[in-house]
C-alpha cells in the first residue's frame, strides 16, 4: 500500500511538470538574452563578453590562423558601439584586451588587417581615451601545482586546449573519477555517471556533434562525457537538479584532473533534445541519462599564450551582502 501511495505522489508531481516548464519558458521570454521583452544593455553586456572570449580562445590555440574570426570581430565592434559606455566596463575591458592582442599578433607577423584593423584601432583609441583597462587576451598557464596553498590551487584552474597525443592510463582515470566522487549530491543520490573515450575516431565524432571545439579537437585524445540518470529525479520540483548535481560533480572532476597533473577543458552541451539523442546514440549512452557536459583532458603542452585569460569579475560585482552586521 505504501508503495502505491508513493507512486501516486510521484505521478501527481509529474502532472505538475508542464505548468512548471511553461513558467520556465515565460521567465526566459521576459528575461532571457535576446528576448524582445528583455532590457537590451544586459544582453549586449553578455554578447560582448562571449565574443571577446571567442577571440582570446582563438589566440590561445597552437595553430592560430592569420586573420581568423573577422566576422566575429566585426560583430563585437558593432556591439561595443551599441553598448552604453557609462555602464559596467567589464565587457569593454574584455574586448579591449582581446582586440589589442589580436592586433599585436598580426603586427608581429607583418599582416595587414585592412579595414577591420582600422576599426580595431579606432575602438582601442576610444577605450584608451576613456580610461578602460584591457583585461582580455591570453596568459601563460600554470602547469605545476607543487607548493600551492589550497586557495591558490583552486585559483590555478585554466582551460587547456593543447594536449599531447598521450592516452591517460586507465588507473589514473579511475583515480580522477574516484576523487570527483567526493562532490556533494542531493540526498546522496549519486546519479552522475562518467563516460570516458580514448579512441581517436569516436572522440572526433563526438566533438563534431558537440560543435564548440573545432580549433583544437584534433589534439584531444581523452574525453569525458558527464551525465545524470533521470531515474533519480521525479516531477516538477527537481526538474533542474540533474544539471545542478552534474555541474557540481563536473567541477570536482576538473579539479581532480588538475590535482593529478592533467589539463582539462569543459565543453558545453547546450543542445536540443534531438541533438542530445544523436550524441547519446553515437556515444553509446543510455537515453535514460541526461547529458551535462563533455570534458577534454590529458597531458598539457606547456607554452606561452597557452590559455585564454578568461578574466574574472571583481568580487564586489559578484557578491552581495544582505542585512550586513556592523
Amino acid at each position: 500500500m505504501k508503495w502505491i501511495v508513493h507512486r501516486l505522489r510521484a505521478l501527481a508531481s509529474l502532472l505538475l511538470l508542464p505548468g512548471e516548464l511553461f513558467g520556465d519558458w515565460l521567465h526566459c521570454l521576459r528575461w532571457g538574452k535576446g528576448s524582445p521583452f528583455s532590457p537590451s544593455q544586459p544582453s549586449l553586456y553578455y554578447d560582448i563578453v562571449l565574443l571577446a572570449h571567442t577571440v582570446e580562445k582563438g589566440l590561445s590555440l597552437t595553430d592560430t590562423r592569420a586573420s581568423f574570426g573577422q566576422q566575429k570581430i566585426a560583430a563585437v565592434l558593432d556591439l561595443c558601439d551599441q553598448y552604453d559606455w557609462s555602464g559596467p566596463s567589464f565587457p569593454l575591458q574584455m574586448a579591449y584586451g582581446a582586440l589589442s592582442e589580436y592586433r599585436e599578433f598580426h603586427s608581429e607577423r607583418n599582416i595587414d588587417l585592412g579595414e577591420i584593423g582600422s576599426k580595431i584601432s579606432k575602438f582601442i583609441e576610444r577605450a584608451e581615451g576613456q580610461g578602460i583597462e584591457p583585461k582580455g587576451g591570453t596568459v601563460t598557464p600554470r602547469t605545476q601545482i607543487d607548493g600551492l596553498s589550497p586557495s591558490d590551487f583552486l585559483c590555478s584552474r585554466w582551460s587547456c586546449r593543447d594536449f599531447t597525443p598521450a592516452t591517460v592510463p586507465r588507473e589514473d582515470v579511475e583515480r580522477i573519477v574516484k576523487c570527483a566522487q567526493s562532490a556533494p549530491s542531493q540526498c546522496n543520490r549519486q546519479s552522475v555517471r562518467v563516460h570516458v573515450y580514448q579512441g581517436k575516431h569516436l572522440i572526433e565524432e563526438l566533438l563534431r556533434l558537440q560543435g564548440g571545439s573545432g580549433g583544437f579537437s584534433q589534439r584531444v585524445s581523452n574525453l569525458f562525457v558527464v551525465t545524470s540518470e533521470t531515474f533519480a529525479w521525479s516531477g516538477a520540483k527537481p526538474r533542474h537538479q540533474p544539471y545542478v548535481d552534474g555541474g557540481i560533480f563536473a567541477m570536482q572532476l576538473g579539479m581532480s584532473c588538475i590535482s593529478h597533473c592533467y589539463g582539462c577543458c569543459f565543453l558545453n552541451l547546450a543542445v536540443t533534445n534531438r541533438h542530445e539523442k544523436q550524441i547519446k546514440q553515437a556515444a553509446g549512452i543510455s537515453q535514460a541519462e541526461k547529458l551535462i557536459l563533455m570534458m577534454a583532458f590529458g597531458v598539457p603542452n606547456a607554452r606561452d599564450r597557452g590559455a585564454a585569460r578568461s578574466e574574472r569579475l571583481p568580487v564586489t560585482q559578484v557578491l552581495t551582502f544582505h542585512d550586513p552586521v556592523g
